[in-house]
C-alpha cells in the first residue's frame, strides 16, 4: 500500500488540507520502483514533478494481471481492507473491499466470454463486470456491464447484454444529422437513449457517438446520433487560405469517420437498487 499528500499550493490546496490519494496493489511483484516523472509545465497548475510507482515481475511464460485500488480522501481513509479473491492466473480479477461504515464491495471483471465465475460467498456473474454492494449479508447495490446475470441472495441483475452488429447505411452528407442503419433489431423502448455507440474504423478519428433515438423497422434499426457529420475530411484534401480553410477539390468526395458495413457495439449497463427492484 502507497499513499501520497497532496502538496500544498497544487490547484489551491492549503497547509490546513489534509488531502491523500491511497493506492493498493494487488499483484505480486519482484521489485518496486518510485520515481519523480516531470510533467508539462506549460499546463497552468501542473506542479514540478510528480511521483510515480513502477511495478515489474520477471518469469519465463509469464502472465500478469496487474491490479490496484486508488483511495482519493480526505483526513480519514474510507477503505478498511482490499483482499483479492482471484488465483492471479487468468484473466479474471474478483476483488473485495470493505468499507470503514460495514459495507463490503465486491468488484468482478470477466474478459472471457461465456464464462461465469461463482465467487465462495455465492455472488454469480455472467457478463463483463460486475459490482456489488453489500452489508450484513444483504445486497445494497448492484451493477452489471455487458452482461446477462447477476446474483446474490435475492438480488437478480439481468440484461440483454451488448448489442453488436454491421452498418448497413448511413448519412453520408454534411447536412441532415447523423444517422445510421444497423442489422440487428435493437430495442426502441428508450432504453438505448443516451448510450454510446462504438463503431469499428481505421480512421485516424474515434467513431463513439452518444445515442439520441431509435427506431426499427423490421429486421432493421434506424439509429439517430443526433445533430452531426459522419465527415471528416475530403477527399481533394483542404489549403489555408490567410485564416481560412478550404477544400481543394469538392468533386472528389468525402472522407468518411467510418464505413457502410463497419461492425458496432453498444455497450449494455444494468443497475439494481432495494428501493426500485
Amino acid at each position: 500500500m502507497l499513499d501520497w499528500k497532496a502538496e500544498e499550493g497544487y490547484r489551491g490546496i492549503t497547509s490546513d488540507d489534509n488531502i491523500h490519494l491511497r493506492m493498493y496493489a494487488l499483484t505480486q511483484s519482484h521489485d518496486v520502483a518510485l520515481a519523480d516523472g516531470d510533467p508539462p509545465q506549460n499546463k497552468p497548475g501542473n506542479p514540478k514533478k510528480l511521483s510515480y510507482v513502477l511495478m515489474h515481475r520477471a518469469a519465463p511464460d509469464l502472465n500478469s494481471t496487474f491490479v490496484s485500488i486508488l483511495e482519493p480522501y480526505n483526513n480519514k481513509p474510507f477503505i478498511n481492507s482490499v483482499k483479492r479473491l482471484d488465483d492471479g492466473k487468468g484473466t479474471e480479477v474478483a476483488i473485495r473491499v470493505e468499507m470503514t461504515d460495514g459495507s463490503t464491495d465486491y468488484v468482478i471483471y470477466n474478459p472471457a466470454s461465456g464464462k461465469a465465475i461463482k465467487l465462495p460467498n455465492g455472488i454469480y456473474m455472467d457478463g463483463t463486470i460486475g459490482l456489488l454492494k453489500e452489508k450484513d449479508g444483504r445486497a445494497l447495490k448492484g451493477i452489471l456491464i455487458n452482461g446477462n446475470n447477476l446474483q446474490y441472495g435475492r438480488m437478480i441483475v439481468k440484461s440483454e447484454g451488448a448489442f453488436t452488429g454491421k452498418v448497413l447505411k448511413m448519412n453520408k452528407e454534411i447536412a441532415g444529422g447523423g444517422w445510421l442503419v444497423t442489422d440487428t433489431k435493437l430495442p426502441a423502448d428508450g432504453s438505448l437513449v443516451g448510450e454510446q455507440i462504438i463503431i469499428e474504423t481505421e480512421s485516424e478519428r474515434d467513431a463513439t457517438y452518444t445515442i439520441r433515438s431509435v427506431e426499427r423497422n423490421g429486421d432493421q434499426t434506424r439509429v439517430h446520433c443526433g445533430p452531426i457529420s459522419f465527415i471528416s475530411d475530403y477527399k481533394g484534401g483542404t489549403m489555408e487560405v490567410r485564416t481560412f480553410v478550404v477544400p481543394k477539390d469538392y468533386t472528389k468526395g468525402y472522407i468518411y469517420d467510418f464505413e457502410e458495413g463497419a461492425a458496432f457495439r453498444i455497450t449494455s449497463h444494468k443497475v439494481w437498487t432495494p428501493d426500485v427492484n
